[in-house]
């Protein structure tokens, strides 16, 4: 075949392929259009959904994290410096109307500053492990109260019922502070 009957046969197959791929409703090249903008349009949208659904996940991961350190450090410090115990043998030893016996321990003024600064992050983790955290906060901070220097049992002394009391709470604390650690742990894959 010659260079001519090349280009003919050529020109030939290009008129029978535009004639296949022409389309056939005029609303094709309209439609097409619409859906190309459409999917290019939504494509973004998709994208930052995804980033706002993993940086959610990164941000209760790192809440979640943070509150097990700081819970696991305080039920550790109790445990070690024997608080409850002292106490528990304080009361040991006292009348039922004592109200002489002093008790103070020097804490500093924030004792959760991680929970502080995820006050508002809280609600990126569940409702129930919520409810745990500040019940646990809670407790802690109104048993800080009384300890601490000018604290209720420093000033006017600790009574056998405000010692119950206080022990009472302690110990609802500690195993609020365990439950809360055991619920972070399955959840978040943290090896206790």
């Amino acid at each position: 075949m010659s260079d001519m009957q090349n280009i003919q046969a050529s020109i030939a197959i290009l008129k029978e392929v535009k004639d296949l791929i022409s389309p056939s409703n005029p609303w094709i090249p309209v439609m097409a259009a619409v859906l190309g903008a459409l999917a290019g349009g939504l494509a973004p949208i998709f994208v930052k959904l995804f980033e706002v659904c993993v940086d959610r996940r990164a941000a209760k991961r790192a809440v979640a994290h943070q509150i097990y350190a700081e819970v696991s450090a305080i039920l550790e410090i109790v445990r070690q410096r024997g608080y409850l115990e002292d106490l528990e043998s304080k009361k040991s030893v006292m009348t039922v109307n004592s109200a002489s016996n002093f008790y103070q321990v020097k804490i500093s003024e924030v004792v959760d500053p991680l929970y502080r600064a995820n006050l508002e992050r809280l609600p990126l983790l569940d409702p129930g492990l919520q409810t745990k955290i500040v019940m646990f906060y809670r407790f802690l901070n109104a048993l800080v109260e009384d300890i601490k220097p000018g604290g209720t049992f420093n000033t006017s002394g600790a009574t056998l019922k405000g010692i119950d009391q206080f022990l009472a709470i302690a110990n609802q604390a500690v195993a609020i502070g365990e439950e809360i650690k055991s619920q972070i742990a399955k959840q978040f894959n943290i090896d206790e």
